[in-house]
């Protein structure tokens, strides 16, 4: 992995953004899990841990 900022420029970069760390973190997480969904081909009968 090659890294795009440091630690301490992502975090300034976070508290420079109008929305909450925790927004952030949950529209991460749905877009994952989408993400996942699709390469899966959909969800019916599937369980993603």
């Amino acid at each position: 992995m090659i890294p795009v900022v440091t630690p301490e420029e992502m975090r300034s970069i976070d508290e420079d953004s109008p929305e909450p760390t925790a927004v952030l973190v949950q529209r991460a997480g749905v877009a994952v899990a989408r993400h996942a969904l699709r390469m899966l081909g959909g969800g019916y009968g599937r369980r993603v841990l």
